[in-house]
């Protein structure tokens, strides 16, 4: 439990970075998966990285198809052409999300921290609020602040236990 709270907490901090350089995006969801096999592995629920892995799957074809298809200057976007590319990406966002919070919510029932299950809930309904003004960016990150948290607190317990 150990390695997966401190790789999950890595995967954190490094997307953090992603915004920055974006090859970290990368680093921080192969951190996230390596976190999530470790908890399926000690939880024997392979259903944690199942849905780790559609998460990552699904978020990575919205993102690459969206930002292959929009042009490097915003003022040579159409807005009345580009709306269905918006849209696709949206939903790939809500729908990543979805099994994002499946598997926070079965990593809370196999370590109790309740981190888990309200952060990926925020994480989920806050995908959903994007489309508003970006209010649900916010709404999102709370949620990663928690899931970070719960990550934390997911390593002192192994460090108590001296996994």
């Amino acid at each position: 439990m150990r390695t997966a709270g401190l790789l999950g907490l890595f995967s954190l901090l490094i997307q953090l970075f992603s915004l920055l350089i974006p090859a970290f995006a990368l680093l921080s969801q192969i951190l996230l998966l390596l976190s999530h096999y470790q908890l399926a592995k000690s939880s024997e629920d392979i259903k944690i990285f199942r849905y780790t892995l559609i998460y990552i799957a699904v978020i990575t074809v919205g993102s690459v198809v969206f930002f292959s298809h929009i042009p490097s200057n915003p003022e040579s976007i159409d807005y009345r052409t580009a709306w269905p590319l918006f849209l696709f990406f949206y939903l790939c966002l809500v729908a990543s999300c979805f099994f994002l919070a499946k598997a926070y919510h079965l990593i809370y029932h196999y370590t109790g921290l309740k981190s888990f299950l309200l952060g990926g809930n925020l994480i989920f309904y806050g995908s959903m609020g994007v489309i508003v003004m970006g209010i649900g960016s916010i709404v999102m990150l709370a949620g990663w602040i928690l899931v970070g948290v719960a990550y934390y607190k997911l390593w002192e317990q192994g460090l108590a236990e001296g996994e």
